[in-house]
């Protein structure tokens, strides 16, 4: 697969536009950290990725194949604990050999929860809570690569697709727009999508994606479909940022909070 990776460059000037998807996960409940993740391909890739899992898990039904990696196996290690077991590896090995850059951020909520409890949302939407903090975080690094990696703006913006559903999703659409919308040559469009993760495949990797980095950082347990997933071999882009409480700190005294 590295070959296939080195060749990509090759041909990227032929290709429309990229897009990316985030999912969360842990950032309504009292974990301590919670977790935006995603991935960033071209639309040619996608197509690569979305024919992969398809095929890996056509014997798995839509609505459950999310949930192969949360299953934990029963003290019986019966043939269904085995095949889910196989199933998660495999899926996990597409999400390694067909994404380009995998995205994702946490954060130690503790910290931020009294920004949180008192900052004014309507003035403030991306510091409204977990969810906004670490999806604006993501678009920031996504935007960073671009430029980083010179992306050619011929061929348009980045589409960033969120999952729909969470509670503060609104503020989060707010706050993208306001902001994407006056900051100077971004690469990101400038309204974000919510769609279902039950409808669209990328998203279900995006929310298997979160879920196995939130068992890293709230249980201490890296996976082994984590690991799979960011072998050194094959990703040569990962952007991730955790914001502890002393990282915290400097980005808040460059944000005005709205708690006075």
């Amino acid at each position: 697969m590295g070959k296939w990776r080195v060749s990509l460059w090759a041909f990227m000037s032929a290709i429309d536009y990229f897009t990316t998807y985030f999912d969360e996960t842990r950032v309504d409940d009292g974990s301590p950290f919670p977790v935006v993740a995603g991935f960033c391909n071209t639309y040619d890739v996608w197509e690569f990725f979305e024919k992969k899992w398809k095929e890996a898990s056509k014997h798995i039904p839509d609505h459950v194949v999310k949930k192969y990696f949360r299953y934990r196996p029963s003290l019986q290690n019966s043939p269904e604990d085995e095949q889910r077991y196989k199933d998660s590896l495999i899926l996990s090995q597409i999400m390694r050999d067909f994404t380009l850059w995998p995205i994702h951020v946490s954060i130690e909520k503790e910290f931020f929860q009294p920004t949180f409890d008192k900052v004014d949302k309507r003035a403030h939407p991306l510091l409204s809570g977990a969810y906004a903090v670490c999806s604006f975080v993501c678009c920031e690094l996504l935007d960073g690569l671009a430029t980083e990696q010179r992306f050619k703006r011929e061929h348009g913006p980045i589409k960033v697709v969120f999952d729909k559903g969470n509670a503060d999703e609104r503020w989060l659409e707010k706050g993208y727009k306001e902001y994407y919308s006056e900051k100077q040559n971004t690469y990101l469009k400038k309204k974000p999508l919510f769609e279902d993760d039950e409808d669209l495949i990328p998203l279900r990797a995006a929310d298997a994606y979160a879920w196995l980095l939130g068992r890293k950082y709230n249980h201490g347990e890296e996976l082994e479909q984590l690991q799979i997933i960011h072998d050194p071999h094959y990703v040569y882009h990962r952007q991730e940022m955790i914001i502890t409480a002393d990282r915290a700190r400097k980005i808040l005294s460059t944000m005005k909070a709205g708690t006075d």
